[in-house]
């Protein structure tokens, strides 16, 4: 009886002596300290305070006493180094800034214009030479006279820019008028320039055909925006500084003559045709094409080539319908520095 009541009595002093710490997370399952034990559990809390500079959560306190503080203390916990203070408003120093530089503008002289207009000029075209040799006739399509010319000009739908008609008083005035109305009616001619010998085409027309082409082979409809960029971002000029005129040669070797029908209002119509001609002429052009990402996304190499090959079937200048104006290409060529540079 003795014996149990002295066994009882110790378990009570025992119970007393193992309070659970919940301070240095007991009630987390790590067990249950004596009081000396969670005093120096405490003490060494206090030192890695001390060390570490900061509070410490209790429960990462524990996990230190238990595998050591090393591997207990996270990256996180460690004391953060003090930063000097950045301007935020400054580019970061670590990440390279690649972001193209404006240029300011300054006072130039005529001199730095020519110098920067020159260079810019450079930059902005690709420059292609083309060569092509005309398989047989190349035939005018420019009506010599003002009567004709109106008429086409209504068949158009362009009836502003008929002139008007003036009676002729001088009876000197009138015959040479009657003269020059036999000679060219019906008459289509090459152009002919002041001060410059020779004939002549617009450069306009080569382009136009490189638009008919383009849309013949359906890259108008496949590539979305081709049009506008072969429009706006490719041009074709002569050589020689006249850029807006292709020569042909000194005179035209010959006036072909033939009888159209067609139907009228009133009508069958019945009309004489002459077409002025050169016969198997070399012509020289340059095709001018812009530098930029929107030109280039929307005509490449390989679909200008293509629009090229179909061109020479589909001929150059009047009567193509008659299997006329047709060419092959002879060369083309890059151009290392633009013919137009200042």
């Amino acid at each position: 009886m003795g014996h149990h009541t002295d066994s009882k009595r110790q378990e009570l002093e025992a119970a007393r002596n193992m309070e659970a710490d919940c301070t240095i997370g007991a009630g987390a399952g790590f067990g249950r300290y004596t009081r000396e034990v969670a005093e120096q559990a405490r003490e060494r809390g206090r030192q890695l305070v001390a060390e570490i500079g900061r509070p410490l959560n209790p429960l990462r306190v524990s996990i230190a006493l238990r595998v050591g503080v090393e591997q207990a203390i996270t990256p996180s916990m460690a004391p953060k180094k003090k930063t000097e203070t950045q301007d935020p408003t400054a580019p970061a120093q670590d990440a390279q800034d690649t972001t193209p530089k404006r240029t300011i503008v300054r006072a130039k002289t005529a001199l730095d214009w020519n110098r920067l207009l020159s260079t810019k000029h450079e930059e902005h075209w690709r420059t292609l030479r083309v060569v092509i040799q005309i398989r047989e006739k190349l035939y005018a399509g420019k009506p010599a006279s003002l009567k004709a010319a109106d008429a086409m000009l209504k068949a158009r739908g362009l009836d502003e820019f008929v002139a008007e008609a003036v009676d002729i008083v001088d009876p000197v005035e009138r015959a040479a008028a009657a003269e020059e109305i036999a000679e060219t009616a019906g008459l289509c001619e090459f152009s002919r320039r002041d001060n410059k010998p020779g004939i002549w085409i617009p450069s306009n027309n080569v382009k136009a055909g490189f638009k008919e082409n383009h849309q013949v082979l359906g890259y108008r409809v496949a590539v979305r925006g081709s049009r506008g960029a072969l429009a706006e971002g490719i041009f074709v000029a002569g050589i020689d500084g006249d850029s807006d005129w292709i020569y042909l040669g000194e005179k035209p070797d010959g006036i072909d003559t033939s009888v159209t029908h067609s139907e009228g209002p009133k009508g069958p119509v019945t009309a004489i045709k002459r077409n002025e001609y050169v016969i198997r002429p070399k012509i020289t052009f340059d095709v001018m094409i812009a530098n930029a990402k929107a030109v280039a996304d929307k005509i490449s190499d390989d679909e200008l080539a293509d629009v090229l090959v179909h061109y020479g079937e589909h001929g150059l200048g009047a009567n193509r319908s008659q299997g006329n104006g047709k060419f092959d290409v002879v060369s083309v060529a890059e151009l290392e520095r633009s013919p137009r540079s200042t």
